[in-house]
């Protein structure tokens, strides 16, 4: 199955999934769940947002909300902002599925709300379910997550679910998510508002596919050892796979079949792998794995580099926000900024002193090469 990114490029981190729920059971991140960014320091106006002690019909599990302790319509508002996941190539059933709970004085009236954003590929955040309080606030005054209706929204088709008065129809939502016939990244926020003395919680946030588990790359290093060059990885699960084969090139474009590490084929444990460049470039060198399972299927890992020798030229600030400066000590260099895949995003000439320009690429981990008449240099670099 194809490769998890390792987790060294932001662009690429996270996990591909079978299924992840994060179940809000004390803390608000495990690598088991499907964890929020969010803390309450998110929370606006007055009132507090967090975990809940359960009281709501799931003995031994938490919740997590937000809490208006306003009396007025002002209300407390706190975004839950989940993180990315990645669906594999050929990916189908993928879903969104989280319960919703309200406990309050006035019930879930027309300040209360929920809001469910999802994010494809990168893309602009689509409105895939819009759940409202009714146009007063006789609401009923309790909810009871995982109680009541059952309501399926689309990335397609997005609803906006009105919450009846005296009705108790908050309960499980599913988000239906389309099928992906490339590796792709889906973000989730999830938007919950209380008012008036009300609490709006949330419960068992899940996201699934039913696709099998790939190959889960956490790590992928390289680094000069002795006369040769060190290469390591590790994987957190494995699925019907065959074999590493470990590549190299001089330029990060085109690359050469250097050595092959057997795979274990199906673990759900965690991994580790090495293998050693014994007849390594001089200068820089740039690697990667090709993955290749039981049935001929392939994926790349994100590329790692080593040099042999010389010195790498600093940049700074780095981390930075839009642009980097060069040593003032060079002279006239060949630039170019990799992304962990190796390709190439921007290029140009430079000089000592002179500032690029990076506000073009996205936030995250890339490598600035930097070719001048001792070489190629080569530094990791982020952008914030």
């Amino acid at each position: 199955m194809a490769l998890a990114a390792a987790a060294f490029s932001h662009q690429e981190a996270s996990a591909q999934v079978l299924s992840k729920t994060q179940d809000f059971s004390g803390a608000a991140d495990s690598p088991n769940m499907y964890a929020t960014a969010t803390t309450a320091a998110n929370a606006t106006n007055s009132g507090t947002a967090g975990f809940f002690a359960t009281n709501f019909t799931q003995p031994g599990f938490g919740a997590f909300g937000v809490a208006d302790a306003n009396a007025s319509a002002t209300p407390n508002t706190i975004p839950i902002v989940f993180a990315t996941q990645v669906f594999q190539a050929g990916s189908t059933n993928n879903a969104l599925t989280f319960q919703v709970g309200q406990n309050g004085q006035f019930g879930f009236d027309n300040n209360n709300l929920v809001y469910v954003d999802v994010s494809v590929a990168g893309g602009a955040p689509v409105r895939v379910l819009s759940v409202t309080g009714t146009s007063t606030n006789n609401a009923a005054t309790s909810f009871t997550i995982g109680q009541g209706l059952t309501v399926a929204s689309s990335y397609a088709s997005p609803i906006a679910q009105v919450i009846e008065s005296n009705s108790n129809v908050v309960g499980k939502f599913i988000i239906n998510l389309p099928n992906f016939a490339i590796r792709t990244a889906v973000g989730v926020t999830i938007t919950l508002t209380a008012s008036k003395k009300s609490t709006v919680l949330i419960d068992n946030v899940t996201i699934s596919s039913s696709s099998p588990l790939p190959v889960e790359l956490t790590r992928f290093d390289a680094a000069a050892k002795g006369t040769g060059v060190g290469l390591s990885w590790a994987t957190a699960s494995e699925k019907n796979s065959a074999y590493f084969e470990v590549q190299r090139s001089a330029t990060g474009e085109a690359y050469e079949a250097i050595g092959r590490v057997a795979a274990q084929g199906s673990s759900s444990s965690a991994r580790e792998y090495g293998f050693t460049d014994a007849r390594p470039l001089a200068g820089l060198a740039y690697y990667r794995l090709r993955q290749v399972d039981t049935d001929g299927t392939t994926a790349y890992s994100p590329v790692a580099t080593a040099r042999r020798g010389g010195e790498i030229a600093t940049i700074y600030p780095n981390p930075t926000a839009d642009a980097v400066m060069l040593p003032a000590s060079l002279g006239s260099v060949r630039y170019r900024v990799l992304n962990a895949l190796g390709q190439t995003l921007t290029s140009g000439q430079a000089a000592g002193g002179d500032r690029l320009d990076l506000s073009t690429l996205p936030k995250g981990a890339f490598f600035l090469e930097l070719t001048d008449t001792t070489g190629r240099h080569t530094q990791r670099l982020t952008r914030q």
